[in-house]
């Protein structure tokens, strides 16, 4: 008979958080403002424009009231989500006072759909009713953050319209196709803010439970196939993180098991030293490599990394770990000739850890959060190791850092430079974004 396992949760427990009903619809556009939510693509205003200048056309007494909110997702941008943004916020509050409801267009890219959503929903928040409009392939994104902040029943609209950013000439489509993508919908967003609610979206949603901390018990094959079912993997084998295996892992650190290091976006699952530690035995990591996953964690949440714009994006990014400091040989980790292959356990269990983790306390699915137009065979992970010494560069820690201007690390700091790497299959795998974490005490006491 084979043997069997009891396999612990991966998956990160999510606190409660503000679930609401939709507000009541309007029962009179012509005597009603409607506010206009721009984001930061010039082209999404002029979808509004186009909306208000129909709306008013059927419309004579309706009036509008705009709002410009221009922040973008990058590295040097802290926040792009009103609610969350405290020089916005306050305006944004005092704006929804002087309107009947609010409209915004057009999510059409991963991450903007993602973000486009996530402000969507604060005037449901706030009491007033929203629509937004969305290109069609992006509606599982739209539906996924409307729940991800508590408003699952958003209404909104699809819209046959993708990114014009890459436009160089928007004239054709300010003439024509805006207008006419626009007529398309308009009853439909008619509906969307006059339409009375349905008792599903008038009764206040039930959060999701998080999984028990025990999920299943069978064989190596059956345990395999029961996380893969439910996207707690990839398509690769795991091993079971069972209890002892579990505890084991557990040795490598000093930091209680409920400890949490971070809450990872766009979920919000708590990552605690407990999940930590089972998604590196899943992984095929030992406990030696529990401090660098513990800085892992510590990156991923790094303001202006934007892990869940990121992942949601079209562009198809993946995190690439860059480890310095002495763990890097206490560790063993590839630092010379094909540094990038998966031949040194430390480098492929490292990364693969990292990947589970933004799976499964980020909640990252194939398709909804991750809308990669080719994928990126990083997902799995990408860990390297520098080898500052025989390096006439400066480290990459210190490369955009004026505070550190010496070239070498102190021998026992081991910072976790964690960059974005673009797919192959776009741009030769070029490296965009920045952001690092260091010099961490938990590296430098690296037990190995």
């Amino acid at each position: 008979m084979d043997p069997q396992f009891e396999a612990l949760s991966p998956r990160g427990d999510v606190d409660p958080f503000r679930q609401v009903a939709l507000n009541p619809r309007l029962t009179d556009l012509n005597n009603a403002t409607i506010g206009l939510f721009a984001f930061f693509k010039a082209h999404w205003a002029l979808i509004l424009e186009e909306i208000a200048k129909q709306l008013k056309e059927r419309y004579p007494g309706i009036e509008f009231s705009r709002f410009l909110y221009t922040k973008d997702l990058n590295p040097y941008t802290e926040y792009a989500e009103v609610a969350k943004d405290p020089d916005y916020r306050p305006k944004f509050e005092e704006w929804t006072k002087g309107v009947d409801a609010v409209l915004m267009a057009n999510g059409d890219a991963g991450s903007c759909t993602l973000y486009l959503t996530y402000n969507g929903t604060f005037p449901e928040h706030l009491g007033k009713p929203s629509v937004i409009t969305v290109a069609q392939p992006f509606a599982e994104v739209a539906e996924r953050a409307a729940e991800l902040r508590g408003v699952p029943a958003l209404r909104y609209v699809k819209m046959n319209l993708l990114d014009l950013s890459q436009e160089p000439d928007l004239t054709l489509f300010i003439k024509e196709v805006i207008p006419e993508r626009v007529a398309e919908i308009l009853g439909q967003i008619v509906d969307g803010l006059t339409e009375p609610l349905t008792p599903e979206e008038a009764t206040v949603p039930k959060q999701a439970e998080n999984t028990p901390r025990v999920v299943t018990k069978g064989t190596l094959q059956e345990i395999n196939k029961y996380f893969y079912q439910r996207e707690w993997c990839y398509g690769m084998p795991i091993m079971p993180p069972t209890e002892e295996a579990v505890n084991e892992m557990l040795t490598g650190t000093d930091l209680p098991r409920d400890h949490v290091v971070a809450v990872i976006p766009p979920m919000n699952g708590k990552a605690t030293i407990e999940k930590i530690a089972v998604n590196g035995v899943m992984a095929g990591c030992l406990p030696t490599h529990m401090p660098v996953l513990i800085a892992g964690v510590e990156a991923l949440v790094n303001k202006g990394y934007w892990l869940e714009a990121y992942t949601c994006s079209m562009a198809s990014w993946a995190p690439l770990m860059i480890i310095n400091g002495r763990v890097r040989t206490d560790l063993a980790l590839s630092n010379r000739r094909s540094l990038f292959s998966p031949y040194r356990k430390g480098n492929a269990g490292i990364a693969h850890a990292i990947g589970l983790m933004i799976m499964n306390l980020g909640g990252i699915k194939a398709g909804r959060e991750d809308m990669g137009m080719f994928g990126h065979e990083g997902h799995f992970g990408i860990c390297i190791a520098e080898n500052e010494e025989d390096s006439q560069m400066r480290s990459v820690h210190r490369r955009n850092d004026p505070r550190k201007p010496h070239r070498r690390s102190p021998p026992r700091a081991t910072p976790l430079p964690l960059e974005t790497a673009q797919s192959p299959a776009r741009r030769g795998s070029i490296i965009k974004r920045w952001t690092a974490v260091g010099p961490s005490p938990r590296l430098s006491a690296s037990r190995a």
